[in-house]
């Protein structure tokens, strides 16, 4: 009985690996799509921009960079790091970094956000927000420093949110 089920488990774990080699190699096959490449060119960043290698951060490169043509702000830096909210419990924090929890729903940290950075001269990249019930990632311009501030809130329960505050060159 024992030697039954000792070949049993071999041939299906034979199977199995049979299986994954055959998927491993169909996908090189997949991959080389005559409209994939013919988009990629199209995509790739300028010689003054970062490059990251992804072609949707370079799209968002290329959007943040067309919206921010010709804004001029008189945007301060922030001297004290990045705002937070009052009742914001903050995980980490850099100058350039700021991780926290708030008990704000997602769309009143959203718009916190929206309020200060409106009222310190920045400029949202509405091309480029992205909004669902659980989360919201929404960009700004118009920093002296060039740089993107990508504003990330996620829902963690139905009384708390996790805010990440980072800039990012684009």
């Amino acid at each position: 009985m024992k030697k039954k089920a000792w070949i049993i488990i071999l041939i299906a774990l034979a199977l199995a690996l049979a299986a994954c080699g055959e998927k491993a190699t169909e996908a090189p096959v997949e991959q080389p799509q005559p409209e994939q490449q013919q988009q990629q060119p199209a995509a790739a960043p300028t010689s003054s921009q970062s490059n990251t290698g992804s072609p949707a951060s370079d799209e968002t490169s290329a959007t943040f960079h067309a919206a921010m043509e010709g804004v001029e702000t008189t945007v301060e830096r922030f001297f004290d790091g990045i705002p937070v909210p009052d009742d914001a419990s903050i995980q980490t924090r850099r100058d350039e970094k700021v991780e926290l929890i708030t008990t704000m729903t997602v769309a009143e940290a959203t718009q916190w956000y929206r309020d200060t950075f409106t009222s310190l001269g920045l400029i949202e990249v509405e091309e480029l927000t992205k909004e669902s019930e659980f989360s919201t990632t929404t960009y700004w311009g118009g920093y002296p420093n060039g740089q993107a501030i990508i504003v990330k809130v996620s829902k963690l329960s139905p009384s708390s949110s996790k805010v990440t505050v980072y800039f990012k060159d684009l």
